[in-house]
Parts: C-alpha cells; structure tokens; sequence
C-alpha cells in the first residue's frame, strides 16, 4: 500500500523551502556595531573595583573582627540593604565604577553588582558575578537591537574557605 502526503502537508512543506533568507540580506543582528576595540576600554580592573579608602578601611575593620564567614555576609547585606540611610537604590542609565556607585548610593544592576562584588572580596567572602534568569527584553533603538539582561552577586555557602582578594 502506498501512503501518500495530505496535499496540504505537501504545500505547506514546499513553502518551508522557499522561506529562507536570501544571502544578500543582512543579517538581523548588527554584531559588528559592538565589535571590541582595546583602546576604548578607559576603565582597569584596579578602577572598576576600588573602594572608596573609608569602606575599604571600615570592612577590614569587619574582616579581623568577624571571623565567622556567615557574620561577615549579614554585615555585608546590612550595609547593602539597611534601611538606616546606608541602602543603595536602583537607577538605570550608565553603569558607575564601585567608589561612584557608593557616592551616590544609587546605580543600576551592573553598577550593583561591582560594588557588592568589590565589598564582598575585601570582607574575604567567595563573590561570583552571575547572571540572572529574568525575562528578556529586546529594545530596538534606529537599526540596533539591544538585548537587556540581568546580573547580581552570589556568595555560596559563606562558611566556605575564603576566597583569595583580587
């Protein structure tokens, strides 16, 4: 017995064939629009991370007086989070180096995470930047589309040997 296809199948197959792009299209992400170039990099590591020399002093201060890892982490969220003034609050628009960020007590999720991460590595606590699984968010601004993200700072298991300062 012979089976043939159901002639709507068939249609809808041979259009599957002609849905293709055309090679001379362009390619729908622009990737070369953020190609990398070295010299427009204005920021180090050291800058990036550097604290402001007064919480860099206070969490030393932290780090020989706390030695349980866990103690050091709640002080770490308290100074982060606290609502005695000492919060930090979201903003969106450019991200800010760490000193900056907590000059101003505000930044968005990037500027965020390198404080916390910066604070986090000198109380001696295993930071990791992560990204975050959030919905995305595709924004087209002109001819570029910009895919929005997320990222934070983890500490796991803070009781864990500490990590070396970078």
């Amino acid at each position: 017995m012979k089976r043939c296809l159901d002639p709507i199948a068939t249609a809808l197959l041979a259009l599957a064939g002609c849905a293709g792009v055309p090679p001379s299209a362009p390619p729908p992400w622009r990737d070369a629009e953020f190609a990398y170039d070295p010299a427009r990099v204005a920021v180090g590591k050291e800058e990036l991370f550097r604290l402001p020399p007064d919480l860099a002093t206070q969490l030393r201060g932290i780090r020989a007086t706390t030695p349980s890892p866990d103690e050091r982490q709640q002080r770490l969220t308290r100074l982060l989070f606290s609502a005695g003034g000492e919060g930090f609050f979201y903003r969106t628009g450019q991200p800010t180096l760490a000193a900056q960020t907590r000059q101003e007590k505000r930044g968005d999720c990037l500027s965020l995470t390198v404080l916390a991460y910066a604070m986090a590595r000198e109380l001696g606590l295993p930071a990791t930047m992560q990204d975050v699984r959030v919905s995305m968010q595709i924004d087209r601004r002109g001819e570029i589309d910009y895919l929005n993200r997320h990222v934070n700072v983890l500490i796991p298991q803070a009781a864990a040997a500490p990590a070396s300062r970078s």
